[in-house]
């Protein structure tokens, strides 16, 4: 296969701090959203199933109710705080990226991975890096920087074109 562009990102934890900012930014409202519904349909039917004197359905209601609140408040915080004080941030490594015709390949100190253009979630253009979700929670960060030879916009029209309607550009 040809080669059309390679990007070697240099990850450190001020880029993953980048990452997580913009992440905040693109989900925040829906995140929001989505909790607001569940609490308003969880008292919905606790309220419904005490009205109803069905007591035994209330209470593991509120036991589902209270283990939602737990998981949000504190279970994915905390999971966010040990990513963030992980090894992982703490050693800076290069990925490689190369990009094909119809994949990219990622390749650092502990492997390679391939990755086809149809499996993109989204992509997320921001002033310093391009986020290319392969799903809701994961990215890969590569740094407009890592590219040779001013190849960036070419990059840019190339990954619009793969992933057409999952492109964005952040505008902050």
């Amino acid at each position: 296969m040809n080669e059309l562009f390679i990007n070697k990102t240099k990850c450190t934890k001020k880029e993953y701090v980048r990452f997580q900012n913009s992440y905040k930014r693109e989900y925040a409202v829906p995140e929001l959203m989505g909790f607001l519904f569940y609490v308003a349909f969880f008292l919905f039917c606790i309220i419904l199933s005490f009205m109803s004197k069905e007591y035994k359905l209330g209470s593991i209601l509120i036991c589902v109710f209270i283990l939602y609140l737990a998981y949000k408040f504190i279970y994915q915080p905390n999971r966010i705080k040990k990513q963030e004080k992980s090894n992982q941030l703490l050693k800076e490594y290069i990925n490689t990226y190369i990009f094909y015709n119809n994949y990219f390949k990622t390749k650092n100190i502990d492997g390679e991975a391939q990755t086809f253009y149809f499996k993109i979630y989204k992509v997320i253009e921001t002033k310093t890096n391009f986020y290319i979700y392969v799903s809701r929670d994961y990215a890969f960060i590569i740094s407009k920087s890592g590219f040779k030879d001013d190849k960036c916009e070419e990059f840019t029209k190339f990954i619009k074109k793969k992933t057409r309607f999952k492109y964005k550009v952040e505008k902050v």
